[in-house]
């Protein structure tokens, strides 16, 4: 989940900034910043792009339900893998040396983070339950 979560995130980025380039630089457009935002929603690039970052946020919010947010959060780090990946084949950006080592890093250190295999903290446990008295609750036995 979070794997394809990280995906939908690379896509939606590179769709966004494919949009985003098509419209110059939005804060020199002229005119309202609601003029701009419906001038930016009407790209299809952008239009798509926000759908799937939208799938990302569903797809993190659904990991976070069954996973630690220290063991999450690390892994959605694998949409700049995605990302740069999306950039350099689709969008044809030149993606340096240093780019590609940043990249690997972040790999590793999300392959660090997954070696784990306690995936979700175990709940603290519930007080026992006590008496008006200050006695802990005995369970009947006849």
């Amino acid at each position: 989940m979070i794997t394809v979560g990280s995906i939908a995130a690379g896509l939606g980025e590179a769709l966004l900034s494919k949009g985003m380039k098509e419209l110059a630089d939005v804060g020199r457009l002229a005119g309202p910043v609601l003029l701009k935002l419906a001038r930016m929603f009407s790209n299809p690039q952008v239009l798509l792009g926000v759908c799937f970052l939208a799938g990302f946020f569903f797809l993190y919010a659904a990991a976070l339900s069954w996973a630690d947010l220290s063991y999450v959060m690390p892994g959605t780090a694998l949409s700049f893998v995605f990302g740069t990946f999306i950039a350099a084949v689709f969008l044809g950006e030149r993606v340096s040396a240093w780019r590609w080592a940043g990249v690997a890093v972040i790999v590793l250190g999300v392959l660090l983070v997954w070696r784990d295999e306690k995936v979700r903290t175990a709940p603290p446990a519930a007080p026992a339950e006590r008496h008006s008295t200050g006695g802990p609750i005995e369970p009947f036995r006849p």
